[in-house]
Order: C-alpha cells, then structure tokens, then sequence
C-alpha cells in the first residue's frame, strides 16, 4: 500500500526507535515525538520522512501541541510509557500520558488510527493452569494491586483506550508484546532473579513468550496500515519460544550467568502468600514474594500468536538460536 503518515510516541525508547526505523523502511513518513530531540539517532536527521517534534506528553501545554501533530497523521503508534518506576510515576509517565494522547485525538476529524504498545503483564497469572495456553481471551489480571505498578499502569492504560474507541468511534489496535529483547536488552524477568553474576533460577520449564524487537516493530507498524474491526487485541510474540533452560543456556554462552542457583518458584509463592495476610506487610512484599507476580512471571505456560498471523500477516522469522547468537555476537558478552 501507499506510504502513510504515522506518529510516534516515545519514540527515543527501546521499541519506539524500532518502530521508527521498521516504518521508514516501509515507505512511511514519520513524525517521531521525543522527550529529548538531541538524543535521536543521527539517522533520523538525514531521513527528510522523519520529523521529530519534542514534546513532554505530561507538560501542561502538551494536548494542545499534541493535537496539532495528530491533524496531519493518518496513525499513531502509542509507545510512550516506562517499565520501572513506582506507581505515581507509572500514573504521570504513562496513564498520564495517555490521557494526553486521548484527549488530543478527540479534537481530529476524523481521528487517526491508534495502536497501543500494552504488555502480557496484563494477564492473570493465577487464573492459568500449569502448562495452559495464554491466548487474547485469557483473563486479565483480577487484582493489580497485588502484582506491581507496571501491571497497574498498563490495565489502566488499556481501560482509558478502550473507553476513548468506544465513544469516538476510532479505530483501535492493542498489541500486547511479550518478553521484548534485542541490542542492549537480553534479559526479562521470566528467567528468574539475578543477584550479580548470579542467576536464581526458579523455574526451567515453559515457554518464555520472546518478542525480538524488530518483530515487535514490525507488527506494531503492519497494525498502524491495517484497517481495525472496532477494538482489536493482539498478542505479539515470535513463532520460536525457546523453555527457560535454553534461554538461560544462551545467555550463559555470553559470559552470564556465571552460576545458576536452582530456586522453586511455588516455595517463595507459598511463603509470600503467608506473609501476605500480615497486615501493612503484604503490601511492601517484594516482587520475589509476591505470589501473583511469581505466578505471572514464573508459571510454566504455553503461548499462542496464531492472531498475530491471522491479522497482521506478519513476514517469516528467523529462529530464537539465531537471534540470539547475533545479538550476543554485538554485545560482545555484555547482557544488560
């Protein structure tokens, strides 16, 4: 199809930067919205299809500034969010943020297309049997507050989405990526707890739902430039989803792990839950007690994206051992 004109958000991130690049090399123009305009590659500067436009999406002026940007676009990708953070930050960097996308999109006649950059986080975990099979219709996590503010944030983020579509009429993608991994970013919180050089596995078996990220970009930017029936939710993952063992094995062939302590996940899940019925105690409990979050990073599970292919029609990938030696080829042994 003809190039489209899509924006960007958080596009100086880990994914955004893949989204910008797996969008240009589509034929689209790209207007990529930074926080910080001297940290974009110097790539972007020579592409005259790549505008950056910066802009602090929580700044007071920023829905107004936002809307004009959006006027033009026929997409957006929303990428802006943070992974860490405690929750009032998670509510300012991306709930926050978000309201500030919605808020611009309802002054667009008509509004452009948006695609949500969400997470797998979002599933409940305790609500899966050991080795089921996590598809678009398993339930979402009943109880946030018991897993992280991450968790929060992202089922938050998807409620404002959802409710915008539905009263704007909007078309809406949610994309919910899984482990998101590439060049300075080998490890995920599937694998276990590291301590240093050392890695407390607490589980070896289950898939772990991997999503290199030019994959990921590349799905994102197919949603952008394909026509959304209403709401749609899409999980992205890659077709090779190697079992914890073996992606600790490669990341071991890296120089990390140097030792691996074997851990039982449903022990630490047990005394955490004991712990939990403590008053003012479950609360400041950390993730490697929590039982929710052990049963959504840690359960053995099985992972589908036969709607990834049914709906993006996403191209051929190379398999996991490949990426991953290439990967650990340019880190050169480093694993962050």
């Amino acid at each position: 199809m003809a190039g489209m004109k899509i924006l960007v958000t958080g596009a100086n991130g880990f994914i955004g930067r893949h989204v910008v690049d797996a969008a240009r090399a589509d034929g689209h123009e790209v207007c990529a919205l930074v926080r910080d305009r001297s940290k974009v590659p110097d790539g972007w500067k020579a592409d005259s299809d790549i505008t950056t436009a910066e802009l602090d999406l929580t700044a007071p002026d920023a829905q107004d500034r936002l809307a004009k940007l959006l006027a033009e676009a026929e997409a957006i990708i929303h990428a802006a969010a943070i992974m860490g953070g405690d929750a009032a930050r998670q509510i300012n960097d991306t709930v926050k943020a978000t309201e500030t996308v919605l808020a611009a999109l309802k002054t667009c006649n008509p509004p452009p297309r948006m695609v949500l950059v969400s997470s797998l986080s979002v599933y409940d975990g305790q609500a899966l049997k050991t080795g089921a099979v996590l598809t678009e219709a398993s339930p979402l996590e009943a109880t946030p507050t018991a897993r992280d503010a991450y968790c929060e944030a992202k089922l938050a983020q998807e409620a404002h989405v959802r409710a915008a579509a539905n009263a704007q009429g909007f078309e809406l993608w949610i994309l919910r990526p899984g482990a998101v991994f590439g060049p300075g970013r080998l490890w995920n919180g599937h694998l276990g707890h590291p301590l240093g050089p050392v890695l407390l596995q607490m589980e070896s078996k289950g898939e772990v739902p991997v999503s290199f990220v030019e994959h990921t970009a590349k799905a994102l930017v197919l949603a952008a430039t394909t026509p959304a029936e209403g709401i749609e939710v899409v999980n992205v993952m890659d077709d090779d989803r190697p079992d914890r063992a073996t992606y600790v094995a490669a990341l071991r062939r890296g120089g990390w792990p140097r030792v691996t302590l074997p851990s039982n996940w449903r022990f630490l899940s047990a005394v955490g839950g004991l712990v939990h019925g403590i008053p003012r105690l479950g609360r400041k409990l950390p993730g490697l007690l929590r039982p929710a979050v052990l049963h959504a990073r840690m359960k053995p599970l099985r992972f589908d994206n036969a709607r990834l292919h049914a709906r993006l029609n996403v191209p051929p990938q190379p398999p996991f051992a490949q990426i991953m030696s290439m990967m650990l080829e340019r880190e050169k042994g480093h694993v962050s």
